[in-house]
């Protein structure tokens, strides 16, 4: 999976210049992000406001969220506690709060495996306690043919974040 995930976001690079074409490599074509953005968006305004319910209603059944170290929430049970969980660790979380200086980076690719969505973008955390992170996030979202998010993949530096908790939270979520 990896190897697909990570010739899905390379190669369509090289084709930037396309709007919409049929230049595509090895079947992959990059696309309008417009569409899959929107989803990107509800999910964000949901993230900011610790909305569990809004986010997992953009997911599949059997979504998967997997994080950098290789651990994952599978299902939308899973997710659901997970997600409660770390947004109750949180006093604010900011998806895109790089602002005009910093906007996200947006590209979209089709082909066999689904549509996906890549987005970097700094994202920002406070603590009860008023301490403040950033991290540069990578994320991957894979679309089913309803336009339904199955995947969700990201990558990120998590040293300074992990600091913040007394126990990694998402070795506390619970199998």
């Amino acid at each position: 999976m990896k190897k697909i995930l990570l010739a899905i976001m390379i190669l369509p690079l090289l084709f930037t210049s396309c709007e919409e074409c049929d230049c595509g490599v090895n079947g992959v074509n990059v696309i309008d992000y417009s569409p899959l953005e929107e989803k990107a968006q509800i999910m964000k305004t949901a993230f900011e406001n610790k909305d569990t319910d809004t986010m997992l209603e953009l997911f599949t059944d059997d979504m998967e969220w997997v994080f950098p170290n290789g651990e994952k929430f599978e299902g939308k049970e899973q997710a659901r506690q997970g997600f409660n969980y770390v947004f109750s660790l949180w006093d604010e979380m900011k998806m895109d709060s790089g602002g005009d200086e910093n906007p996200p980076i947006i590209l979209a690719t089709s082909g066999e495996q689904g549509q996906f969505l890549m987005r970097w973008s700094p994202y920002s955390y406070k603590s009860f306690s008023g301490d403040e992170y950033t991290i540069r996030n990578h994320t991957v979202l894979w679309f089913n043919d309803d336009g339904m998010i199955k995947g969700a993949y990201n990558y990120y530096d998590r040293k300074d974040i992990s600091r913040a908790y007394e126990t990694d939270p998402i070795e506390e979520i619970e199998d």
